[in-house]
């Protein structure tokens, strides 16, 4: 997977790309010794402060440069590798918050790659709605990041997704027909995830919360 400092994962709105980082991705690698996972980090209105919070991990004030206090990490912690996993990159734009503040945050990410010769990865996720802009600002020649592609969801993958948790559970769906039904009301439809997610809900009788 980590075949770069930076990997990319792209995807549609509702594609799986969190889902990916948290049940598979760190699942995996809190199994795995040798690795320091920071807090997950969403960039938001204010991306450079969300970044700067990451000092308080590691014990500095939020004030301080986070390539410093990464540096007397690395000194500390020679053998280990630092990941730090960027949810929803793209929140500067969808807020409002603007080009600029996307571009001076992404500096700062590239920044403290480079810095930490190979011993830092990041990982994104980003709407690839998002991607152009998004990989202007990186900086990155192309190869320097890893761009990895979520394909939209089969209906195998749709089935495994509602009865592979059901099944661990010892739990099955009643009549059967329900989960052709449910694979239906979302297959070839963009953002199947969360459209999956609130068509159980209601088809099992209970409603999301907002409705």
């Amino acid at each position: 997977f980590f075949a770069g400092e930076l990997v990319v994962l792209l995807g549609a709105s509702g594609s799986g790309k969190s889902s990916l980082v948290r049940a598979g991705l760190l699942s995996r690698l809190r199994q795995t010794s040798g690795w320091h996972i920071l807090p997950l980090l969403r960039p938001g209105k204010q991306p450079l402060i969300a970044l700067s919070a990451l000092n308080s991990f590691f014990g500095a004030p939020e004030q301080s440069e986070l390539q410093d206090t990464v540096a007397a990490w690395r000194t500390r912690n020679p053998g280990t590798r630092l990941l730090l996993i960027i949810e929803q990159t793209e929140e500067p734009l969808a807020y409002g918050a603007g080009a600029i503040r996307l571009k001076q945050f992404l500096k700062k990410v590239q920044g403290l790659i480079s810095a930490c010769d190979e011993q830092l990865h990041v990982v994104m996720t980003l709407r690839s709605d998002c991607e152009p802009q998004t990989f202007k600002f990186l900086g990155v020649k192309p190869g320097a990041a890893t761009r990895f592609l979520i394909p939209s969801l089969s209906r195998q993958a749709l089935r495994q997704i509602i009865e592979g948790p059901a099944t661990e559970r010892v739990l099955y769906f009643e009549p059967p027909e329900l989960i052709e039904q449910l694979i239906d009301e979302v297959a070839e439809t963009p953002g199947a995830l969360p459209l999956l997610s609130c068509a159980t809900a209601i088809r099992c009788g209970t409603p999301p919360p907002w409705v």
